[in-house]
């Protein structure tokens, strides 16, 4: 072929991520034609005087001058002493793709560990996987679409639990990689809408609860002071409050409070386990719990707060 084969778009090559890198050379190498002078099915023939070696020529010249120029400087070295494009792709594919058993278990045990991380897309997540899938099978490794699907599935996010479970009843027919992202992507969606439905609602409600708290707290209050205006306090014999209401009601609970506050202010009951088995308890023990007991039971019940462990099951004894 006569027309320049151009790299500009595609990134130089530094030594990271040599499946990505291999992948488009390929591609560019089958657009252009070349693609068997590169991984070696096409060859130089016997006669070097014929058109058709001098079109091998020709082209093997192309596909060396294509892998070069996609290379950093320092991954030229290894290439100096090939002498053909098939030469040189087959020493990049030795170095950068290690074909050794212990890369092979390295790859295999990042396959089977590899989990959906929370800011990935549906897309994101199963290019990873059938990327871990490629690496395995240019090792040599054979990789089965039901595994690659229960690679897929069982590495999901926990949101994706229910989706699980509806896959099951897909026929065996249609379960395969395509529907399986096709099904994800929907789902991804849908999860996605429901999410920003319930924030929208959850908004409007705020605003609109705000909005009748502005209209009706200047009435309520209005109304409030002129039905207490002929109220008589029980307590203080007063008018405008209720009794629960009325300052004396705080200094009594304040003289209480100061009268029993040396020994049950920084009060608790305590349960100890000790190795002396014995029931009994001095006086002054005895009478700061059960001064604290009266004091809890007591309370007024305007002054009480009800606390939840939010434990799901509770054990007394």
């Amino acid at each position: 072929m006569s027309e320049e084969i151009s790299t500009r778009n595609i990134p130089k090559f530094d030594g990271k991520n040599f499946q990505g890198w291999k992948f488009q050379l390929k591609m560019l190498f089958t657009a252009y034609g070349i693609k068997d002078v590169v991984d070696g099915t096409r060859k130089m023939p016997d006669d070097t005087q014929c058109a058709v070696a001098k079109a091998w020529v020709r082209e093997n010249a192309k596909a060396m001058h294509v892998i070069l120029t996609s290379l950093e400087f320092a991954q030229l070295e290894p290439l100096l002493v090939c002498e053909t494009a098939n030469d040189m792709w087959e020493k990049l594919c030795r170095i950068h793709e290690q074909r050794s058993a212990s890369n092979k278990l390295m790859i295999t045990q990042k396959f089977h560990e590899y989990r959906m991380s929370p800011g990935d897309s549906v897309v994101q997540h199963v290019s990873r996987v059938q990327n871990m899938t490629a690496q395995l099978i240019d090792m040599g490794e054979t990789v089965t679409e039901v595994t690659i699907m229960a690679r897929i599935l069982a590495s999901l996010s926990s949101k994706y639990g229910t989706f699980r479970t509806a896959w099951d009843s897909v026929d065996q027919d249609r379960q395969t990689v395509e529907n399986l992202q096709e099904r994800l992507i929907r789902e991804e969606a849908r999860l996605n809408d429901e999410s920003d439905n319930a924030s929208a609602l959850a908004a409007v409600g705020k605003t609109r609860s705000a909005g009748r708290k502005v209209e009706t707290g200047a009435k309520d209050k209005n109304k409030s002071r002129k039905l207490r205006k002929d109220i008589e306090c029980f307590k203080c014999g007063k008018k405008g409050h209720f009794a629960r209401e009325c300052k004396n009601n705080r200094s009594e609970k304040k003289t209480l409070d100061d009268s029993e506050s040396r020994e049950t202010r920084d009060c608790a009951f305590v349960v100890e386990a000790s190795g002396k088995t014995s029931n009994k308890c001095s006086k002054e023990e005895e009478s700061a719990v059960d001064k604290a007991g009266r004091q809890i039971l007591s309370a007024d019940l305007s002054d009480v707060w009800i606390t939840d462990s939010g434990a799901s099951k509770h054990i007394t004894y």
